[in-house]
């Protein structure tokens, strides 16, 4: 299995003239892992709103008591 995984990520590599590599399967894995990551929580948080104004609407929650992290 690790010499699979070695001959993909060797397969996977594009080299510019100096032999560094511009472009990695890892790297895009990385990438890839971490936008859906982010766009979890970005649904997260824009799910949460939604459903606060919702309960609000609909007189299920009480809003005077939320600060949405302002102590003022």
């Amino acid at each position: 299995m690790r010499a699979l995984i070695q001959d993909v990520l060797e397969t996977t590599q594009v080299r510019d003239r100096d032999g560094n590599a511009i472009y990695t399967f890892t790297g895009n894995l990385f990438t890839l892992i971490l936008r859906l990551f982010m766009g979890g929580l970005f649904l997260l948080a824009i799910g949460g709103i939604i459903v606060f104004v919702a309960l609000w609407i609909a007189g299920e929650t009480d809003p005077s008591n939320a600060n949405f992290g302002y102590f003022g």
